[in-house]
């Protein structure tokens, strides 16, 4: 693993400064193994024929058909799974592993990838990533951690001997110290400098709420080497607020579970330059033609490592604005990737806090197909449920409310209502887990 790590960090190092047009060529040779695996391999790609527009009579392929693919859904990912499960992969792609979303769409799935595309290229695309922002993985990073597995106690922190697993293969240790990000914000603030971190890992609304409490001005004197931000939309506004706040530089980067490490803002012209090494990214509009810079386009991802479940041209459903290449890093661009935005839940006593919880809670005790949790009052909110593996009758509420108390506020009182679906506000439109129903959230920070 060390090796295939060291090994692709060299790589990324030159293909960094490749020409567009030779970019588009190493992107071709990495595709071409992979269509031929999906068409080969894939039930669900060589009974559909969906990649036959591309292959000529004598089997090459036309890259002029492209776009002729059709996109591939959430929905055919959640309904085709055997389907688009390969029937083998290389073994050089190292074991099979299975994830699935956090369910942060109301809709979670699940994901079959190699090791070589969920771990070792990532690894080496964020050491990458590091160098260009000078962040040091040897030093001590505070992670405030957006869900909390059954076994973690949310009052405490989780220590590790390294930033992720892989890093102590590259013999680079630095201390990682979990903290729940589901605390009030000033208890938030209190963990964070109890444990003086370098580097912050936190998503933008946790971090915000963070900066609204801090009326003592405590974590700018925390002297951060840097911020790590992701999971949500940063606007350029906000991320230059943050940064001169905590007077240091923000690292914001985009990932799915889907298709992983995806883009990462750059430290030198402040766009989000794409991983064009390990994925395609596209930006259509509705009638699937590519929009020029500047322009509002849907995200298509294609993910050339994932063997094991090849995603081609997955629509992630997410909105993005493409940017004009102007930077010594000749990666393509994108000026803005418009994700989830997620309101905060304000409840008496100044109690405002990120409104999260372990999606697998709702699955327990409610048996929740899809599920959506809305701020109604002061004091309470409508807990929103499509059945699915339970009755009404055998839905644990109890267990819920005691969760959601404790991670919340104590005074919380929950509505639970079984609904037959949970509507978006528009067709393309983001579902939002946690909609903030009872204030305007813009008069925080009039307030």
């Amino acid at each position: 693993m060390d090796r295939v790590i060291r090994a692709f960090l060299e790589t990324l190092r030159k293909t960094q400064i490749m020409p567009p047009e030779q970019m588009r060529e190493y992107q071709r040779s990495l595709l071409v193994p992979l269509l031929r695996h999906a068409r080969e391999h894939v039930s669900f790609y060589r009974d559909t024929r969906r990649l036959a527009p591309l292959f000529r009579a004598d089997d090459s392929i036309d890259w002029d058909r492209w776009q002729e693919i059709p996109p591939l859904t959430r929905k055919d990912l959640q309904q085709q799974f055997e389907r688009l499960t390969a029937d083998g992969v290389p073994s050089n792609h190292g074991q099979i592993l299975l994830t699935s979303t956090s369910g942060s769409t109301g809709e979670p799935v699940k994901i079959l990838q190699t090791e070589l595309s969920q771990r070792w290229t990532n690894t080496a695309l964020r050491l990458r990533d590091f160098e260009w922002h000078r962040i040091d993985p040897t030093k001590r990073l505070a992670f405030l951690y957006p869900f909390t597995p059954e076994a973690f106690d949310i009052t405490g922190v989780r220590r590790h001997s390294a930033w992720r697993p892989a890093f102590e293969y590259l013999n680079l240790a630095g201390e990682r110290i979990d903290i729940a990000d589901t605390r009030p914000a000033m208890q938030l603030v209190e963990a964070v400098v109890a444990v003086r971190p370098d580097y912050l890992q936190v998503q933008p609304t946790a971090l915000q709420l963070m900066i609204a409490c801090d009326q003592e001005r405590t974590l700018p004197g925390l002297g951060l080497s840097g911020i790590i931000t992701f999971g949500e939309y940063l606007s350029s506004d906000s991320k230059r607020d943050i940064e001169q706040y905590l007077r240091c530089k923000i690292m914001d980067y985009y990932a799915s579970e889907e298709c992983n490490y995806l883009a990462v803002t750059c430290a030198r012209c402040g766009n989000y330059h794409v991983h064009a090494e390990t994925v395609l990214v596209e930006a259509v509009d509705d009638e699937g033609n590519h929009v020029a810079a500047g322009e509002m386009g849907r995200l298509l991802v294609t993910s050339f490592y994932n063997y094991a479940m090849p995603l081609i041209r997955y629509d992630h459903e997410d909105l993005v604005r493409p940017a004009s290449a102007d930077c010594e890093i000749r990666l393509p661009a994108l000026h803005e990737i418009f994700g989830k935005k997620r309101e905060p839940f304000m409840f008496p006593g100044n109690g405002m806090m990120r409104p999260t919880f372990p999606p697998d809670a709702a699955m327990n005790f409610l048996g929740a197909r899809v599920f959506q949790v809305a701020q109604t009052g002061p004091d309470r909110c409508e807990f929103r449920i499509v059945p699915g593996s339970l009755s009404p009758a055998e839905m644990q509420f109890d267990e819920m409310t005691t969760l959601l108390r404790a991670m919340w506020w104590d005074g919380l009182q929950i509505d639970y209502r079984i609904v037959e679906s949970i509507p978006r506000r528009t067709p393309r439109a983001k579902f939002q887990p946690f909609p903030q129903e009872f204030y305007d959230p813009s008069e925080l920070s009039r307030n």
